[in-house]
């Protein structure tokens, strides 16, 4: 028997189908549905048409209308909403309705990095609980998919906003998850989104811009997607000015064999380009490299990778988080990174949420002191003390050296916040190095929460 209800669905579908095809109307790979917006912030949409083309946007009873440029292309601006949702966002012309739905609004973190910040939960400490405790639909993750490209592109390769729940956060960031989660925790009226743009085994001059990207600065690669920009033409650029509440980075290990002395001039730059181009002044925190083997061909390579990370603290709004005690000596991906997620919200909390009395690292060299036999060296930031691991005097990790420059193992001990260090084999001391090697596992400079003295050399 002939079935019109059949016949008329069927019409309807291909009218539908045909709409698609033949409708201008694009939108970038973010603007789908579920996504989260950033809240209290202007909020940029934009999208493609035909030339010339107008397009009515309404999100949440606000109706903005605007006209394409020659390109295609079109932007407008919703002012700033305070947390909340379900919203639909809709997109009209004169031919064409496209709508997204269940959007919120609340607080947007681009994680970005490499393989540390890529590592998924599922190969992490307890992830297999992690996952099946998963049950958060008011946390959403887009997951960007991996692309270089030797020009800036307009939109990702792909990716979708999903909620966390045990069936979509298996290969999800670690680091990423346990951070949003945390921000639950102490904003639970507040749906939180998570953007993860991560590929393994680039260095940072794969993720600048070919704007930042000093003249004379050269390097050597051995693959695609390691070369200058690829990374940022991909998948940086694309997603500018989507907002965002701040910038989590963990990256670096590929720079331990290539431009190491010039990381921290390269990072600072790529920190402030990034800035320049949403045009906004973003907190950016950021993951010091952790304890990792000593190899005799990386000599002291990830020690200075620190010390251009820490460089960075220079630019306002930055914060880092170190890590050289609770990394694996034999495994460049650590697996604790419920820890790392617990370091960079708290330094969340401080740089970003403005809480007070957030302790989330240890106390900073500050000066130091030089007599025919000794170094004396003082810190800053000891409201929460200053100790050893196993609350000992004696402290490890200590090189010196005269104005030779050749480096002995320095005998050290705390008197008053003070670190006193000398050797007998070393008149007139003049150098110092402290953690100064890619494991410094003898390094045990703490505060009372346990949170370690980072590596410094003077």
């Amino acid at each position: 028997m002939f079935n019109y209800k059949s016949l008329i669905l069927l019409f309807f579908s291909l009218f539908h189908f045909t709409q698609s095809v033949n409708g201008a109307i694009r939108l970038p790979k973010l603007f789908s549905d579920h996504a989260i917006f950033q809240r209290q912030d202007s909020i940029p949409v934009w999208g493609w048409a035909n030339a010339d083309e107008q397009v009515n946007i309404l999100f949440d009873k606000q109706q903005i209308s605007t006209k394409a440029d020659a390109t295609g292309r079109w932007m407008v601006t919703f002012p700033p909403m305070e947390a909340g949702g379900p919203y639909d966002l809709s997109f009209e012309t004169s031919n064409e309705t496209i709508k997204i739905e269940d959007i919120w609004v609340g607080d947007v973190w681009l994680c970005a990095g490499q393989s540390n910040m890529w590592w998924p939960l599922k190969k992490t400490d307890d992830g297999a609980t992690f996952v099946a405790q998963a049950n958060y639909p008011n946390i959403r993750y887009f997951d960007a998919k991996a692309n270089i490209a030797k020009e800036e592109k307009e939109d990702l390769k792909g990716g979708e906003w999903l909620a966390f729940h045990p069936n979509t956060v298996n290969d999800f960031s670690a680091i990423a998850f346990h951070f949003a989660k945390h921000l639950r925790n102490y904003q639970a009226d507040i749906p939180i989104g998570i953007i993860e743009v991560t590929v393994g085994t680039t260095p940072i001059e794969a993720w600048t811009s070919q704007a930042a990207y000093p003249k004379k600065h050269h390097f050597e690669y051995k693959k695609a997607k390691q070369a200058p920009s690829v990374i940022f033409n991909s998948m940086i650029h694309p997603i500018i000015p989507y907002g965002i509440k701040g910038v989590l980075w963990y990256q670096g290990e590929n720079n331990r064999v290539r431009g190491t002395e010039t990381y921290g001039k390269l990072f600072k730059g790529m920190i402030e380009d990034w800035r320049k181009r949403w045009n906004r002044s973003l907190p950016f925190i950021y993951v010091q490299l952790p304890n990792y083997i000593d190899l005799h061909y990386l000599k002291d390579h990830w020690a200075i990778i620190r010390e251009g990370q820490e460089a960075a603290l220079e630019l306002p709004n930055t914060a880092m988080v170190t890590t050289i005690d609770i990394g694996d000596p034999v495994d460049i991906h650590p697996q604790n990174k419920t820890e790392v997620a617990r370091r960079l919200f708290l330094a969340a909390q401080d740089l970003v949420y403005g809480e007070p009395n957030i302790v989330y690292s240890g106390p900073k060299h500050k000066g130091h002191q030089l007599t025919a036999t000794q170094i004396i060296i003082e810190f800053d930031d000891l409201a929460h003390g200053l100790t050893t691991k196993d609350g000992s005097t004696s402290v490890g990790g200590f090189k010196i050296a005269g104005s030779d420059g050749v480096f002995v193992s320095a005998t050290a001990y705390l008197e008053d916040d003070k670190v006193i260090v000398f050797s007998e084999k070393v008149k007139n001391p003049k150098y110092i190095r402290y953690a100064w090697r890619n494991n410094p596992w003898k390094a045990n400079l703490v505060n009372d929460r346990g949170f370690p003295v980072g590596p410094f050399r003077f």
